[in-house]
């Protein structure tokens, strides 16, 4: 009974330890997307900085009486762009370190899980041994009884 107990933990552990395992997988392909977003911002960014440096050109050069109210609605608009861009950038920072986080708390779990299957190991090889043990002991018993049975016949 109590083997087989400590047999259905083990194989417990293990389910757990699976899950944990395709988790962290999971995780680190979010990760992963993650970085990309950022690149995909950081690009962005840069490009759009890039259009404010040249509007900013195209507004020195012209002066302030050639300049439009189209250029200026522009450029607002690229800074605008510019400011969500940093908002999105600073959230996708964010997860991520969440995501560090749920990943040192994952395999933080998975260290707890392997030490919990080990201390069963030993246990069930504690309780094979003392198995063992009580059968030599009955056994030495039982003979002893015959003996014992024998020497009183006589």
């Amino acid at each position: 009974g109590h083997l087989e107990e400590l047999e259905g933990k083990v194989r417990e552990l293990e389910g757990q330890m699976e899950e944990r395992r395709v988790q962290q997988e999971r995780d680190a392909e979010e990760m992963k997307r993650k970085d990309e977003e950022c690149d995909v911002l950081r690009n962005e960014k840069a490009q759009l900085e890039g259009m404010v440096i040249e509007m900013n050109g195209k507004m020195t050069s012209v002066g302030d009486e050639g300049r439009g109210v189209d250029d200026d609605l522009e450029i607002e608009a690229l800074k605008g762009a510019m400011k969500q861009l940093q908002v999105e950038k600073r959230q996708l920072e964010e997860e991520k370190q969440q995501l560090e986080g749920d990943k040192e708390d994952l395999q933080y779990e998975q260290q707890q899980l392997l030490n919990d299957k080990k201390q069963l190991q030993v246990q069930n090889e504690e309780l094979i041994h003392n198995r063992m043990a009580l059968k030599g002991a009955r056994e030495s018993l039982e003979k002893t009884l015959e003996e014992t049975e024998k020497e009183l016949e006589e």
